[in-house]
Parts: C-alpha cells; structure tokens; sequence
C-alpha cells in the first residue's frame, strides 16, 4: 500500500509540473517583455564568458585619441580641441605610407572653427590618400548655422537642377565655398561665397581655366589653353559679379552630396531603422573622402548595443554604416565587395553573415578592446610623422599597419562617445565599431537559436526535472515528518526541486557555453531556465497539496483513535516510522475528582455523554497547544509533548497546556453541572524526562503509547493533589526547565510509593507575565515560610503559614503546614528529619 501510495504521488506530481513546465513555455512563446530582459541579462553574463581575444582580428586597429595625445599637442602647438584639421591630414597621409588599407574617423568632423583654408588641406590629404572614410549621421539634429557670407560671384546658372548640382560639385573640388539659388521662376544659380570680395576673387582665379569651363562667356572668346585669360583680365570680369547672396541662397554643405555615397535603392519588405535627416562633414570634406559611412549605433530596448545594421535606409536609398563604409574604403569603387540582402543573411563580398531580423546582425564581442595596438595611439603616429618628415629614424614599429583597417577614435573622458554593450558597461562607440568592422570582414555574427529550439530544449529538461524532482521530493517527504511543519517541508521540497532542476540544467548551460565561445552559436536561456524550475517548484507544491489530502484521509481513519502526529508518521512513513525509541518528554496525567462516586448514581448514556462531552472539550485544548493524546483511560487523560525530539520546549507546553485546561473547565463547568448535576474538579500531574515512546504490544495488537520512570512519576503525582488539596503538580523535573516563565509555589519534598529518591513538587499558578502583584507576594512570603519549617524554625514558619492560609480562600496547603507546625511545636522531630513528606498511597 505504501509503495502505490508514493508511486501515484510521484506520478501526479510529476504530471503536474510538467504541466506548469508547458504553461510557461507558452507565456515564454507570447514573447513577453520580461522574458525578453531576462534573456537579454543571461546573454550578456555569457557573451563576458564567451570573450576570445585571441580570435580578434589583426587586421582592425584603433588609433585611440586620448588624454596622453591631447596633451602632446597643447604642449608642442599650443593648440587645443578641436584640433586644426592639418593634424589629421597628416595622420592619415602617414598611415597610408605604412601600408593602412584603409583610415577612417569615428566622428563627425562639424563647422571649422580654424576656417575653410584648414579644411582646404585636410580635403587635399584624403584626395592623396584615396582610401579614408568620414562619418556621418542620418539622425542629424537641427542644421548649424551656416557661415557667414556676405557676398557672392555667380559662376553658374541653368534652368537643370542636376546641371546645377554637378556645378557645385565641381565648384567644391576646387576649394570653392558654395552656395545654391533658385529664383521665383525655377532658374538655378549657383555662387562662390566668402566675407571679403578680394579674397574671395583671389581663390576663384586660381583656378581660372576650370572657373571658364563653369561658365564659358566669362572669357568671350580671349581664352588661350597656353596663356588663359590673364589674371587682372579675369578678376576685372569676376569683380562685375560680385554681389549680395539672395537671402534665401542656401549654403551647400556635405549632407548635400551624401547621396553620391548611397549603395543602391532600399529592398523592399525590410524595416530599416528610422532616421531623421543627415547631419555630415563639410561638403570639401565629404567630396574628397573615398567612402562615407553612417555612425549611428542602434541600442536595444534596454539601452544596450547587441545588434548593429550593416547598412541604413533613408529617403528610399541604402548608405553603408560606418565599419562597412570603412571596409569598402579600401577598395576602388569599381572592385569593391558585393553588398545585399540575401533572404535571412547579408552578403559582403565573399562573407555571409546571419541576420536576426530584417536587417541586423547579433554582434560578436570577441574582446573588451580587442583593437589596439599597445603604446600606439595619435600621439605615437604624430611625433612619428615629424621624424619622418625631418628623415629621423621612427621611435615606433608601425610594421602592424601593412593591410589593417585603422579607425581613428576619440578616447579621451571629455571627447568620448560611449553605449553600454553586453560586456562592458562603459564601451566608446569606436570600440564598437571595431567589434562591427571585426564581424563583416570575417562573416562573423552571433546565431541565436529559434525559439522553437529554445522550447524543445526546456521542455526536455523539464520532464527529466520533474522526474528526478519527484524522488528527491519523495525522500523529503519520507524524512520530513512531524519534525518540520508544513511550510518547512514545503520549502525543502521547493529547495530540492530547484537543485534537480539545476542539476538537469547545468550541463546544458556548459554545453552552450561551449558553442557559444567556439562557434558563434547562442541558445537563449531564461526558458531553459525557468521552465525546469517552474516545474519542479510545482513538483514539489502539488507533491505537498497530494501528501495532506493523504494524510487528511488517514487522519479520518485513524485520527478518532489515535493522535494527528501518528497518522502523520503513518501517512509519510509507515508503521516503520512508529519503532519505539527513547525521546525527551513531558507527560500529562488528569483524573476527575470524586468520579467513582457520582459515576455510580448516573445512568450509563448520561455518564457517557458527560465524559464524551469533557473529553472532547480537553482534547481540544490540548490539540491546540500540540500535545499528543496518548489515551483516555475511564475519565482520566494521558497526553505528552515533545515526541520524536519535535518540541524541545516540551516542559512549557505541557505546563501553559495544563493551565488552559484549568480555565476552559472554569468556562464549561457551569454548563456541564446545569446537564449533568455533577461539578467536576480534576486533579493533574506533570513529569518531564526520558521515556521509551512508540508502537508497543503484541503481535496481535499494538498501541502507541509512553514507558518509564517519568510517566510513573507523572500518574503519582497526578495523585498526590490529593494529600495536598491542590489541582495542578509537576515535578521538579519540569520546573527546572520553566526557565522562570511559569510563577509557581513548592509544595513539598515528596517521596511517592514505589520510590527512594524524595523529588520536589511544585504548583504553577500563572505565567510571570500574567501574575498580579498580589499573587507574586504571595510566593515570596510562601518561599520564606517554607525557608523556615525546612530550618526547623517551626514557631516562625507557623506564623507566616498561618498569615498566609488567610490570603487565599480554601488555600488545604497553608492549613497543611500550620498543623505540621503546630505537632512539631508540639513534638519536634528527630534530628534525621529532613522535611520529606512520605506519600503512602497512589
């Protein structure tokens, strides 16, 4: 019986769970929210555990502008940020004559505050160059204010919009500040602009014969291809045309040639990010860059940078981010990489790499900073690139150069641009770029495995959990008897389950770990996490609903013979769990006074109906303070606390029982003398020690029930209230183990029938908490008065027992003492006495 027992449990509850295991598996499939966070946390704890340095690319490098370069240079030059744009033109015609296959900026070069010549130089070194990449921003914010221009030479004019933007882009590879208008009746003109009109003639004459090619009639038929037109000649027709820019003139800058960059037109059915206008380098800047590349990052819900979009869609054309615009950088335009879409995976050149999504990849971290080259930043390559000016030998080896893609990035704390990424909460955007850059030259991309995967994955863990859950939560029950309470057993349940439920787990964590470091490869956890262990935890509720609603049927079998906590042990362990064991208790006996007497004047139903009625009433009582029935024996109860070591205050609660059984019969005896024409009075006596206690008898019928000196020593003192007049005596015993909670008198040093060790006996009378300060008197003057008969000071002891036998009515103990005195004032004793009082019968 027992074995079906623990195997339908076992199997219900298993059931059970891994039903919960499916009911979270489908909350997980709706794709809530909290679920999307908790996966989002786990894999940024693994992508920290994944990291493999050595995997990174050689063949990205940063060229980090830090604290150290910023310094150097406002030291050596005495310039501060923004630098002077002639410093990054030297740095990238140096990098380019130590073999770099590509330099690009990690950001966006704005207005030049060191005005349009310095960009005139920079513009000139990206041209010599011919492989660098600027950024710029298709989520740019309001336009700066253009600069200011307060005249203008007219250079071109057509009623062909497209013949007037090739103007301006003629017009600003020649270094020309530019400006485009259309008048009221569409006619385009476009315009060279500066402050000063004779600086502003001077730099249109130095490029007299393409000034010529911009607008024919300037020359009216004098133009030599030796000669040209003449300086003076030139300006003097130029000067003609100087005149006020028209208000609404607008200034050309480099978000107006960022088209001339796009890869194609945007594919149709994929949801690109949104953007909201450009934002770019000056317009000299952007023509004479090899590529430029879009540098917005896109951040996860939760702010974190784990996808990144090789490309961005804006005004119906695809432009190349900034890590694959660097990449194309070093390439001609006519030999570049192969850019698309191909179903669910991006194709550059030969690389295919997993998309998740319409248009993003998972970004591989392989390193925290990966990409830089110790003891190389742009101070390095500066001093390096004046030594090699000078024809000094190089203080660095730039030997790591030769073929790399070199990403110049601001580092310094003031100049930083930073995102948190899944392993570092303070990463700059050019590190993350790096990382990109990283992906798309090696087709390297994080592959999430579908959910679907995900789910079968857990749902396998789970029944083997929940299986597994089952036994352990079995053993629990089996081991976890009266000796925990419901909640603690429930709790080592919930406990065991969830330690089944990781160690089914844990090797699959290992294993996605490994394929995680090794081969880009991710399963998302928070399902296989949590559904195991929602299924186990609900293995282990349902194991306990099912072991109450069994032990609640035992107890409707056995509870009305035996006590709650044997049909516990019964119901979770059997009849093996009741072998008889010495355990620490305290042992309860009552009796009704004067029962035998009025017992033989009722009428057999009406004397059954009495005791069933104050049994009941007492039984109850005791249940509530967690006292075990042993028996009922005619009108007189056995009880006892602390079996099976579950309560080791047992002393307490036998004491705080007995004085709750004394009030409720107070509160009943009206009523049961008003049915019954008896008054009941009972007598008690409480012992504590070792007992054997469990399943004792024959072979043919057993009982739990107590043996041992101490339920002997409880039974006799239950009787001796008689000699002494009171209702309620525990051994010393159990007084000694009050620890002062209980206010109690000592009665006397009492040597029961049957013993030679004399034992003290006290009456409790209240706990210390509840006495009043009458009753706390009363024992002080009691313990003096006792002092004095047990030091033979008869005539002082018959005094305060005399006073005392008057504070209390009907007090048989006081009037005890004052005759005990009155013969021995009379008689004393022999000089063996020893104040024990010999009790002679049971």
């Amino acid at each position: 019986m027992k074995l079906k027992i623990r195997t339908r449990r076992r199997l219900y509850a298993a059931a059970a769970g891994f039903a919960a295991g499916l009911l979270t598996l489908g909350f997980a499939l709706a794709e809530l929210p909290l679920l999307e966070d908790a996966d989002a946390a786990l894999y940024d704890r693994m992508a920290v555990l994944a990291l493999a340095p050595e995997r990174a690319s050689k063949k990205v490098r940063v060229l980090d502008i830090d604290e150290a370069t910023l310094a150097y240079v406002q030291q050596e030059y005495a310039v501060g940020w923004p630098w002077p744009r002639e410093f990054f033109g030297v740095l990238v015609e140096f990098l380019r004559r130590h073999g770099a296959a590509a330099v690009g900026f990690d950001f966006i070069f704005g207005r030049n505050a060191h005005g349009y010549s310095d960009d005139l130089l920079f513009a000139e070194s990206l041209r010599r160059a011919g492989n660098t990449m600027l950024a710029f921003s298709l989520r740019g914010m309001e336009a700066a204010r253009p600069p200011e221009a307060r005249v203008g030479v007219r250079l071109f004019e057509t009623d062909d919009e497209a013949a007037a933007w090739s103007a301006v882009e003629r017009m600003l590879s020649l270094g020309l500040d530019t400006w485009i208008y259309e008048d009221e009746k569409g006619r385009w003109r476009v315009y060279a602009g500066g402050d000063d009109p004779k600086i502003l003639l001077a730099r249109i004459a130095r490029h007299e014969l393409d000034v010529f090619a911009l607008d024919p009639s300037l020359a009216e038929g004098e133009v030599s291809e030796t000669e040209g037109l003449g300086l003076e000649r030139l300006r003097e027709r130029l000067a003609a045309r100087v005149v006020p820019l028209p208000p609404r003139a607008r200034h050309v800058e480099g978000g107006d040639l960022v088209e001339r960059f796009a890869l194609g037109p945007e594919p149709a059915g994929r949801d690109f990010a949104p953007t909201s206008g450009i934002m770019a380098p000056p317009a000299v800047l952007a023509l004479a860059a090899t590529t430029l590349g879009a540098a917005d990052q896109e951040l996860d819900r939760d702010g974190i940078v784990r996808h990144f979009e090789p490309v961005k869609a804006h005004d119906g054309q695809l432009y190349p981010s900034l890590p694959l615009a660097l990449l194309l950088a070093a390439y001609p335009p006519d030999a570049r990489p192969k850019v698309s879409f191909e179903g669910s995976w991006f194709r550059v050149g030969e690389h295919r790499i997993p998309l998740e999504g319409d248009t993003t990849f998972r970004l591989r971290y392989l390193a925290r900073r990966g990409y830089v080259e110790e003891g190389r930043n742009a101070k390095a390559a500066l001093q390096d690139a004046l030594r090699e000016a000078d024809g000094l030998p190089l203080k660095y080896d730039w030997s790591f150069l030769e073929g790399a893609y070199i990403l110049v990035m601001p580092k310094a704390v003031a100049l930083l641009d930073h995102s948190p990424s899944p392993v570092n909460d303070y990463m700059a955007g050019g590190d993350i770029n790096a990382v990109a850059l990283d992906n798309l030259l090696n087709g390297v991309a994080v592959t999430v495995l579908p959910r679907w995967v995900e789910g079968a994955v857990a749902l396998l863990l789970a029944l083997v959990s929940v299986l597994l859950a089952a036994t352990v939560t079995e053993r629990v029950s089996v081991e976890a008897t009266g000796t925990f309470g419901d909640v603690v057993r429930l709790i080592l349940r919930g406990v065991g389950g969830a330690l089944a439920a990781g160690i089914v787990v844990f090797p699959v964590v290992l294993a996605d770990h490994y394929l995680f470091k090794h081969h880009d490869t991710y399963l998302n956890l928070s399902l296989v996490l949590a559904t195991p262990l929602v299924a186990t935890l609900f293995n282990a509720f349902t194991a306990e609903l099912m072991e109450r609603r069994d032990r609640r049927s035992i107890h409707e079998a056995l509870g009305i013979y035996t006590s709650g906590l044997v049909a516990d042990l019964v119901a979770s362990g059997g009849v093996e769990a009741l072998a008889p064991r010495r355990d620490d208790i305290s042992v309860y006996f009552s009796d009704i006074a004067g029962f035998t007497s009025f017992s033989e004047r009722m009428e057999p139903e009406h004397l059954a109906e009495l005791l069933n009625a104050y049994l009941s009433e007492m039984t109850e009582v005791i249940l509530q303070h967690e006292g075990i029935v042993d028996k009922y024996i005619g009108d007189a109860i056995m009880a006892f606390w602390g079996w099976r070591e579950s309560q080791p205050d047992h002393p307490i609660r036998a004491v705080r029982a007995a004085l709750a059984l004394e009030r409720r019969l107070a509160e009943i005896r009206p009523e049961l003398e008003a049915c019954f024409g008896v008054r009941l009075e009972v007598r008690a006596g409480i012992n504590s020690g070792v007992a054997v206690a469990g399943n004792l008898g024959s072979r043919q019928k057993m009982a739990v029930t107590l043996m041992g000196d101490v339920v002997n020593l409880a039974s006799r003192l239950e009787g001796a209230n008689k000699a002494y007049g009171t209702r309620l005596l525990v051994g010393e015993a159990t007084w000694s183990r009050l620890g002062g909670r209980f206010l109690c008198r000592e009665i006397d040093l009492l040597r029961v029938k049957g013993k030679d060790r004399p034992v003290r006996v006290f009456e409790p009378l209240c706990e210390v908490d509840e006495a009043e300060e009458a009753v706390s008197a009363f024992v002080q003057q009691w313990e003096e008065a006792l002092a004095a008969y047990r030091r033979r000071d008869f005539a002082a002891a018959l005094e305060c027992f005399e006073r005392l036998s008057g504070t209390r009515v009907n007090d048989e103990v006081a009037q005890l003492y004052v005759s005990r005195c009155r013969e021995y004032l009379a008689a004393p004793p022999p000089d063996t006495w020893d104040g024990v009082f010999v009790l002679r019968s049971k």
